[in-house]
């Protein structure tokens, strides 16, 4: 069952305190103006300090210095007020044109996972059926260009969220040692194909146990281990965890990807973190690829508070390296590992239950309607559609549904206002498990879903270990 987890921002006191530092800037130039009419009055008060007997040579003196300094302090107080506006406006703007890019990117996102949740849906559909040779292999291309695409996207929300602080951070107990096994086992068909060797070094000082986000961590190791495979043609690649340093309760691990393939020149080395770098210009022709990755490797060490970095022999091979600073837990439990048994324990479960399961879909694009019936179709279940919220609310009132699969957009009424309105209602049907089953993929989507009383969420292109889990 899904299960939230416990969120912490990369700047969360950032955004806490950012109020705060919006009234401070606004008061900043009339906090200035206020120190130089102080420094003013503190001036001519100086000015006629002891005027009774002071001659009249050395009090026009004062007069005039204390003339002077007001003429140059007023206009500089002035000055100060429209350059710390002009700052207010220029922030007030990126503020907007971030807000606008994010928005963007967040209906993109949407807009592209819709069509290819149908078409990732129907090619594992045609993979499952029964095709001649050349049919599969059509079918195997289609969705592997399908993957391509969301991996695509994935890399563009990831660097997007990264550049402006968005991305929430795990923090659970997680084995350092089970990142890199479920790493490499996920590389370990590529490297077999090229015939590559892939070996694992494993300090045995390294901590059981870990707390901190593995997913992330899993992310980058096999981003850069992917990566390894592409460039290498032959010989091995070796991936390490070492134990740095520690303190009363925290670990510094390291991890390393070591490869033999083409290498990166010196003078080159430095520029493949930045966003949409390649070691030279011909890199993307032969191996491919938009450069997003180690720019998203960068920004997820970096706001972890870690290092990361490489070193490169032209020809012979680079060590890419990142470290970070965890606390140590207790226990390690990795909550992305899976053996892959959900879709075998749903189908016991639906077995054990004596009945077909008993399904509403609320998903207003005929398309994904159709999907979804599909990615169902392998389980003994029966499956009502909705095409609106209006139409949920009303269907999950009527009849004993065990489970909603609920689209946040949707027309009339979304996902998010149909779910209140099932909670809202007293007796069994307001207790219905929902989950929703949307495109719109950012942490505050999941937050806002679980916020309405969701159970779950599982985003678009839909996997159906995802769903079945």
């Amino acid at each position: 069952m899904f299960q939230a987890p416990t969120l912490s921002a990369p700047g969360g006191a950032t955004e806490k305190h950012a109020p705060r530092r919006a009234l401070f800037a606004r008061l900043a130039p009339y906090a200035s103006v206020l120190l130089a009419i102080l420094a003013i009055a503190l001036i001519w008060l100086d000015a006629f300090d002891d005027i009774f007997l002071a001659d009249d040579r050395t009090q026009l003196q004062r007069i005039l210095v204390a003339a002077f300094l007001t003429a140059i302090l007023l206009p500089l107080a002035f000055l100060i007020i429209r350059y710390e506006k002009g700052l207010a406006r220029a922030r007030d703007a990126a503020e907007a044109a971030m807000r606008a890019r994010s928005e963007f990117l967040a209906v993109m996102s949407h807009e592209i996972r819709t069509p290819l949740n149908a078409v990732l849906g129907f090619a594992s559909t045609l993979l499952e059926s029964k095709l001649d040779t050349e049919q599969r292999l059509n079918a195997t291309a289609l969705h592997g260009a399908g993957d391509d695409l969301l991996r695509l996207l994935n890399d563009i929300l990831d660097f997007s969220a990264l550049d402006a602080g968005r991305i929430p951070f795990e923090d659970a107990s997680f084995s350092p040692a089970a990142v890199v096994d479920t790493t490499v086992g996920l590389a370990k068909r590529s490297a077999t194909a090229k015939g590559l060797a892939l070996r694992i070094d494993i300090d045995p000082d390294l901590p059981s146990a870990l707390r901190g986000d593995a997913g992330r961590l899993r992310q980058v190791l096999l981003n850069l281990l992917t990566n390894a495979v592409k460039f290498t043609d032959r010989g091995e690649i070796v991936v390490e965890a070492r134990r740095l340093a520690g303190t009363a309760g925290h670990a510094t691990v390291q991890w390393s990807v070591t490869d033999s393939g083409v290498g990166i020149a010196p003078d080159r080395i430095e520029g493949v973190f930045g966003s949409f770098a390649q070691a030279d210009s011909s890199v993307n022709r032969r191996f491919g690829g938009q450069g997003l990755g180690l720019a998203i490797c960068k920004r997820i060490i970096d706001q972890m508070g870690g290092r990361i970095g490489a070193e490169s022999v032209v020809g012979r091979g680079s060590t890419f390296t990142f470290s970070v600073k965890f606390p140590i837990a207790e226990l390690a439990i990795d909550s992305e590992a899976s053996d892959g048994s959900a879709i075998a324990d749903l189908k016991a479960h639906i077995m054990a239950l004596g009945r077909p399961l008993r399904i509403l879909l609320a998903e207003d694009n005929p398309t994904n309607q159709l999907v979804g019936k599909q990615l169902l179709r392998e389980f003994d279940a029966n499956v009502s559609v909705a095409s609106n919220g209006v139409e949920a609310v009303q269907s999950a009132g009527e009849f004993s549904y065990d489970v909603i699969l609920m689209d946040m957009q949707m027309p009339e009424m979304d996902g998010i206002e149909a779910t209140r309105a099932i909670r809202a209602r007293t007796g069994v049907h307001a207790r219905v498990p929902i989950v929703a089953l949307t495109a719109n993929a950012y942490p505050e989507d999941v937050k806002a879903c679980l916020d309405a009383g969701m159970n779950g969420f599982v985003a678009k292109p839909v996997r159906k270990s995802a769903l079945a889990e």
